[in-house]
């Protein structure tokens, strides 16, 4: 329980950062207090098993271009944009769990 509650934190909070940053240097134009509940739905529809990842995709393009009237190519490179920032830094906290220990040799 402990890996899911950490890594639906890390996740909601760099997706909304990243896709806010994002939003500002494309021509995706949406505020950072519609991005929070947007993220949050994301992340929770992502965590369903099997399908979820692709769920999430499909919800995020299409809640963010009802709230910001973005077209379909420019929301799906923020969102993938965003989404490997915020896996790139559950990977870099370790929530993820990937072994560095065999970088570090035998201690």
């Amino acid at each position: 329980m402990g890996f899911e509650v950490s890594f639906f934190l890390i996740d909601v909070f760099f997706t909304t950062i990243t896709l806010f940053i994002a939003s500002k240097l494309s021509f995706i134009k949406i505020e950072f207090k519609v991005l929070i509940p947007i993220v949050a739905i994301v992340t929770l529809v992502s965590l369903l098993p099997y399908i979820g990842w692709i769920l999430s995709i499909i919800a995020f393009c299409y809640m963010v271009i009802r709230v910001s009237d973005a077209e379909l190519i420019d929301c799906f490179w923020v969102v993938l944009f965003a989404k490997l920032v915020a896996i790139g830094a559950a990977l870099i906290l370790g929530v993820l769990g990937v072994n560095v220990s065999i970088f570090l040799g035998p201690q």
